[in-house]
């Protein structure tokens, strides 16, 4: 009906103008224009077109820096051509890739910076993790420290010999035949600032057997990759293909990282992941406040399945969501259904991130999620016709009447065809709803690699008017 065409018109034509999410059928932009301060989180199981709808525009179309964590390992195949063909230099971050790139996470420390404890805490954090788990606070906080006191030491005795100090030093650093003498050497000719603390370490070491012997089993189960080349490489820049964390970190930045840790060896190899990870956090935190405020370029960090990297070191996750905002770093966590990250990160944290998110997608909501995502669309109002008898004319009349109808029905969620989703994008004053879908052709991975279109040397260059087979609407706002 006429009527029906013009509320939809009206409610198109407001979304054009006023939501950057709104977008043409040829123009897959909602994640790059929006202006996204804080997260982006995706929800959609296998099959909903998660790849289509958000993770295609991103790798197409994103001028600025990507860092893309792969744990099923297609990104190398998949993505990594394209990005080179609108002119990225691309590193890949797996050991059983070729063209396996590394970088030094030690680079740029400097014992005389103001930073070099803050970056030491993070880096200590990366590898000894506390956790939620009450019974490892102790045993892991002393771990901590011990990295510190060593790592401290290492990088300034080799700035002071003109030597490149590497993380693999840790293991002759903290090994526990010698750990008690090194303890000793450092309390009194080491970093004058660590010097207490490794005094007070060889104290505990000292009076309590039992705390070396968690401190090797620890060892042994959880950094045991440093001793293998063929893992450590990855963050001492030993590899053949080699990057720096400030080349990607730095403001309009034509460098991505595409990293594919194996979900069977994380819980081996988390720690390793994790420095890479906050290599450039720690570039950028570096910079002063209005350096970084005056950044052009945001850097993206986008997590595939992210309850797979799951673990003890949840939390470098959560500080790029509450802490990482002023520096211009913008992550995108993607997962199956938001159960997915309560059952990994736990309830307190999706229900930060859910609160924190700027924009929020959902493919093919079905169940519970489905009904949840209804109630939280909320409510519309809506001009409903009902027949009547007329006692008093031949026939029936219709009577019209307003009512609080569903902004976004159940059986319209559970109905949304491939690559068509759900979007909650908070504005300034507001919160959006808006039912959107993926441009056909993007949704064939032939197409995207032979459409000329789509390989254009920036984001912006596709341009099209809306076609018949667009389909973006504001439900609420």
């Amino acid at each position: 009906p006429l009527s029906r065409r013009l509320r939809l018109g009206v409610a198109t034509a407001y979304a054009s103008l006023q939501l950057p999410v709104a977008r043409t059928w040829l123009d897959p932009m909602p994640l790059i224009e929006t202006p996204i301060e804080t997260l982006v989180l995706g929800f959609g199981g296998p099959g909903t077109g998660k790849g289509a709808s958000i993770l295609a525009p991103l790798v197409m179309w994103l001028d600025d820096p990507l860092i893309l964590v792969d744990p099923q390992q297609n990104a190398s195949e998949r993505d990594v051509p394209l990005r080179r063909r609108i002119g990225r230099t691309v590193f890949i971050f797996n050991s059983e890739h070729a063209d396996c790139a590394s970088i030094d996470v030690l680079e740029g420390l400097d014992p005389t910076s103001a930073s070099f404890d803050s970056e030491l805490n993070q880096i200590a954090d990366a590898m000894a993790p506390i956790g939620a788990n009450p019974d490892h606070k102790e045993q892991r906080g002393f771990t901590q420290r011990m990295i510190k006191i060593a790592l401290a030491n290492i990088v300034s005795s080799a700035l002071v010999e003109d030597e490149t100090p590497l993380l693999t030093d840790l293991i002759d650093g903290l090994d526990p035949e010698h750990l008690l003498e090194n303890l000793a050497h450092w309390a009194e000719f080491g970093v004058e600032d660590y010097r207490n603390a490794a005094k007070q370490a060889l104290f505990q070491l000292s009076t309590d057997p039992e705390v070396m012997v968690t401190l090797s089993f620890f060892y042994n189960s959880e950094l045991s990759w440093l001793g293998n080349p063929r893992k450590s490489s990855k963050v001492t820049g030993m590899t053949r293909f080699k990057t720096k964390a400030s080349d990607i970190a730095r403001d309009r930045s034509d460098v991505d990282w595409i990293l594919e840790p194996n979900p069977q060896d994380l819980d081996q190899e988390g720690a390793l992941w994790r420095l890479i990870l906050s290599a450039p956090r720690r570039v950028r935190a570096r910079m002063p406040e209005s350096e970084a405020r005056a950044l052009q370029h945001r850097l993206w960090v986008v997590v595939d399945e992210l309850p797979s990297m799951a673990g003890p070191g949840a939390s470098l996750f959560n500080l790029m969501v509450v802490h990482d905002r002023q520096r211009g770093i913008r992550p995108v966590y993607l997962a199956q259904y938001p159960g997915q990250i309560e059952k990994a990160f736990g309830k307190d944290m999706l229900n930060t991130w859910l609160d924190a998110a700027g924009l929020v997608i959902y493919l093919q909501p079905t169940g519970d999620l489905a009904k949840e995502i209804s109630d939280k669309a909320g409510e519309t109002i809506a001009l409903r016709r009902t027949m009547i008898d007329d006692i008093g004319a031949q026939g029936r009349q219709a009577q019209w009447s307003w009512e609080d109808v569903a902004a976004v029905p159940l059986a319209r969620l559970q109905d949304l065809p491939f690559g068509q989703f759900i979007t909650f994008y908070k504005g300034k004053n507001r919160q959006h709803t808006i039912i959107d879908s993926s441009p056909l052709w993007f949704q064939i991975p032939l197409w995207r690699l032979t459409v000329k279109r789509a390989v254009k040397a920036h984001h912006g260059a596709l341009t099209g008017a809306p076609s018949d087979n667009a389909r973006h609407a504001v439900i609420s706002g």
